[in-house]
């Protein structure tokens, strides 16, 4: 029943399979000076909007992420899909600032060895956020557009089965 669940959720946050792609470490050193070369001064604080709680509802189930500010420097959240009561899949998740990149983590709670999944911020604006790890088949970028103060736009694109795929879901702030 639990794999039926977490198959069920493929909705997105299924970030486990981590694969090489043809991509070098080269090619990730120069994204990354490109996304840095454009950082604001304080470039975390220009996504205060994540802080607070969200929700996508599905007929499978609920989607909930809860982000909250660490400091100047980083934030960190939690999702987690549940059906009814019972929880069928959880993440934890940090967004920070190192000295040149900034960087969005995943540890998907049984999945993946219990190691984190890192990508890299390599372009922003205003209010859409790109973030990759060209070392991973799907998903290989994560992108956030904030769209208004009660909704984010994720998209998920990447390659499985050496076929392209596209996963975009909106999530809507909830009052606590």
């Amino acid at each position: 029943m639990k794999k039926l669940c977490l198959t069920i959720f493929s909705l997105g946050f299924c970030l486990v399979n981590v694969q090489c792609n043809s991509d070098s470490a080269k090619d990730l050193e120069k994204k990354k000076s490109l996304a840095t070369d454009s950082l604001p001064k304080n470039p975390v604080s220009t996504f205060k909007w994540i802080e607070g709680k969200f929700e996508l509802n599905s007929n499978q189930g609920k989607y909930r992420e809860i982000w909250k500010k660490v400091n100047e420097n980083e934030y960190e959240g939690m999702g987690y899909f549940f059906i009814n009561i019972d929880t069928v899949f959880m993440m934890n998740m940090k967004l920070y600032k190192l000295a040149n990149s900034i960087k969005i983590d995943y540890k998907v709670k049984g999945q993946n060895g219990g190691n984190v999944t890192e990508f890299v911020l390599t372009n922003q604006n205003e209010n859409l956020f790109v973030f990759e790890n060209p070392f991973r088949s799907f998903p290989s970028v994560m992108q956030y557009k904030f769209l208004n103060d009660t909704s984010i736009n994720v998209v998920q694109r990447g390659f499985e089965d050496n076929k392209e795929k596209l996963r975009e879901y909106t999530i809507s702030r909830v009052k606590d």
